[in-house]
């Protein structure tokens, strides 16, 4: 509170506790608000790159242990390519590795999916209901191409050895089989 005193001056008088005015609250409320407000914008700026790489060395490590099957890993990826994502999981009554990747540019999605579990709905689920449209020769193996419309997706499935192994993605045929050609189990 302010009182008056002589020639239009203002002296400060102590205000006791309790008594503050609307004002005094929403100044404090403004200042409260304001602090909020950047701590807020300091910490959800947009990341540019929400998709963040990873480095699937210790999953590989852990699909290798598990597995009884030779585990696909490329020998090396493509510049600009990185690893998004990548687990070891039981499938049934086997190990499931996944391995997933974007391209340079984020432009196409490639994943390797293998199973010894004997699940029959597990190609159909990694290709997304692909239907077969033939074979491809991939570093001397017959691999059957499977294309699904729904997702735009090709994928490459061998079968061999009690193992079901699908290298699929939203790669141009072509491209998809180079890169499977990269493949190596270990």
């Amino acid at each position: 509170m302010a009182a008056r005193v002589g020639d239009d001056a203002l002296v400060a008088t102590d205000r006791k506790r309790g008594f503050e005015t609307a004002g005094d609250m929403i100044r404090s409320l403004a200042l409260v608000g304001a602090v909020v407000a950047l701590m807020i914008f300091l910490t959800l700026r947009q990341n540019d790159d929400p998709v963040k790489a990873i480095d699937y060395g210790d999953s590989l490590q852990a699909a290798r242990s598990a597995a009884s099957y030779p585990v696909l890993v490329p020998a090396a990826l493509p510049t600009g390519w990185r690893a998004t994502s990548a687990r070891t999981s039981p499938d049934g009554q086997g190990v499931h590795w996944h391995l997933g990747l974007l391209t340079s540019g984020k432009e196409h999605y490639v994943g390797i999916e293998q199973s010894d579990g004997g699940d029959p709905r597990f190609v159909r689920e990694q290709t997304a209901a692909g239907v077969e449209q033939g074979t491809a020769q991939v570093a001397g193996r017959s691999w059957t191409v499977l294309r699904s419309d729904a997702k735009d997706q090709v994928s490459l499935v061998d079968t061999s050895g009690g193992v079901v192994s699908v290298v699929t993605g939203t790669l141009p045929l072509a491209e998809l089989q180079r890169f499977a050609e990269t493949l190596r189990g270990g």
